[in-house]
């Protein structure tokens, strides 16, 4: 069965926008990695919500890419908190558009409920060798999927007691970067 979320409005954005938590964790990720004067490209910005943490955070030009038609609302969000001159909205897909520069950081909410699940994982990698500059960074830098085996009792709860095993990470940063950045575990 798959899930359907329209993200072209708002009812398909209002889960996230009202989740406290992971609006907290991105506020704070992007704080700590916005440099003083750098560009930063928010991926499928949707609302532009993480546009905007990265211009209260310092950032020089944010370019918020949104290929749908909530794209309208972004900008109007943009103008309402006093940064249109800071955060551009554009609209179209990242495999296309065209940026005036490269950019230091790239901020996207492209997990899903699973890690991998929207099927972003392709365009972000392609964002990522398009438009950002050597050195910079990703958030979310990583993800973890943990699995546990369902259907006892038992298995239940061995993984409740937290002894469910690690299956792998993905980086989304070359492996040789020294500032890969990582998503905080505690915070998800």
């Amino acid at each position: 069965m798959t899930l359907e979320i329209n993200y072209w409005n708002l009812e398909g954005h209002e889960p996230m926008l009202f989740d406290a938590v992971r609006c907290e964790a991105f506020r704070k990720a992007i704080a700590a990695a916005v440099g003083p004067g750098g560009a930063v490209l928010d991926l499928g910005a949707g609302t532009g919500i993480l546009s905007v943490f990265a211009a209260q955070a310092g950032a020089r030009a944010v370019y918020a890419v949104e290929r749908t038609r909530i794209a309208e609302l972004a900008r109007r969000i943009v103008a309402e908190n006093g940064f249109h001159g800071r955060i551009h909205v554009l609209r179209g897909d990242v495999e296309t558009i065209e940026l005036p520069e490269k950019v230091d950081l790239i901020v996207s909410e492209w997990l899903g409920g699973y890690g991998v699940d929207e099927n972003l994982l392709p365009v972000v990698v392609q964002a990522r060798d398009r438009w950002l500059r050597p050195g910079g960074r990703m958030i979310p830098g990583t993800v973890e999927a943990w699995m546990a085996r369902p259907s006892t009792s038992a298995s239940t709860r061995t993984f409740a007691s937290g002894t469910a095993s690690r299956t792998g990470s993905i980086s989304l940063l070359s492996a040789g970067s020294s500032k890969a950045g990582r998503w905080p575990a505690a915070t998800m």
